[in-house]
């Protein structure tokens, strides 16, 4: 599939940590990877810690969730 329009709600231990629209392949477990990294190293987190993150993805402007991604150790 193609890179789209998303929009994640990414949280740390359950709790809303950011909010952002991004283009990727929803369908690429790769590509989420990459977002949700790129995401947490942006605030200053080591991205050793990227198991205690996941994001909600959802289709840009469409409230229905696609998926619910996080990366395990």
């Amino acid at each position: 599939m193609s890179r789209e329009a998303l929009d994640l709600v990414i949280r740390h231990n359950g709790w809303k940590f950011q909010e952002r629209t991004v283009s990727a392949d929803p369908n690429d477990s790769d590509d989420l990877r990459q977002v949700l990294l790129d995401a947490i190293k942006r605030d200053g987190w080591d991205e050793r810690r990227i198991d205690e993150f996941e994001m909600d993805v959802r289709y840009a402007n469409d409230r229905r969730l696609v998926t619910t991604f996080a990366v395990t150790s």
